[in-house]
């Protein structure tokens, strides 16, 4: 089995190069598009963010919730406003505004049985995933990004799964899923700052990026509520409009055509 690449390249669109890894071409293509506003987004959840429940006294783990009071973190003109938090449960059959979507070569992208079914292409590299739309941006620097890994891509598989909080000048947090490992990664204007691999027999259910500051921590938990600090680094740069991202990309030859499914994906910010 090929080993997964480690760098990260830009995509340019005009003429497809070699490429591993790419994320930062699905910020900046899908931050073009600005014609997608929110008017009925069935899978969403918004609410005020809870700083006190993000937290505990234990600096290993941490908590999520919605604050009891629920306000509109989101208009149909004005997107994501912060504070706030925004939430797809993904239970409508129907991808939402608030992402901007693609599907390259035989990859496969579909909002069905509650969850978001991703099935990568035959060969690589390509991909298919969801970005935020250009209004859906939001500051990282006290906040999370969590989701749940239903069906993670098996280590057999040349398959990259990504979650990734990043801006469009090639700068990201991410935390990936392949090849039996949990990865997780930072890059400044397309130069890696770090990146740290945790072998994983059984990958977690759920991963989560939590800005605190000058931190980032990345986390995993079994239950979507009690979060534990799987590693923590420093915050690689200010990111002031940052988006999430979920892709699952083929990084070799794969004739698998099992989905790679997610849920459950949060974003609260301070």
């Amino acid at each position: 089995m090929k080993t997964p690449p480690a760098c990260v390249r830009k995509f340019d669109a005009r003429r497809p190069a070699p490429r591993c890894y790419r994320v930062q071409m699905r910020l900046a293509a899908r931050s073009t598009i600005a014609l997608l506003l929110v008017t009925a987004c069935g899978d969403e959840v918004v609410g005020y963010f809870d700083a006190s429940s993000t937290s505990t006294d234990d600096p290993s783990s941490s908590t999520t919730a919605l604050a009891d009071t629920s306000s509109s973190s989101t208009t149909a003109d004005e997107g994501f406003i912060v504070p706030g938090c925004f939430r797809d449960d993904f239970d409508n059959d129907v991808i939402d505004p608030l992402w901007n979507s693609w599907i390259e070569e035989d990859a496969a992208l579909v909002e069905s049985g509650g969850a978001l079914r991703l099935t990568p292409p035959r060969f690589g590299v390509w991909d298919t995933g969801i970005v935020g739309a250009y209004n859906y941006g939001f500051p990282f620097s006290n906040g999370h990004v969590r989701m749940r890994v239903s069906e993670p891509p098996d280590p057999a598989r040349s398959v990259v799964l990504f979650l990734t909080v990043g801006e469009v000048d090639d700068t990201l947090i991410s935390m990936q899923f392949a090849a039996g490992e949990l990865v997780v990664t930072a890059t400044v204007a397309n130069v890696e700052q770090y990146r740290e691999a945790f072998p994983k027999a059984i990958y977690p259910a759920w991963i989560g990026i939590r800005a605190e500051g000058e931190k980032v921590h990345f986390e995993v938990s079994d239950d979507g509520s009690n979060f534990i600090v799987l590693s923590t680094h420093d915050q690689p740069t200010a990111l002031e409009d940052a988006r999430v991202l979920v892709m699952a990309q083929t990084y070799g030859e794969d004739t698998d055509r099992t989905a790679v499914v997610v849920d459950e994906l949060e974003t609260c910010v301070e």
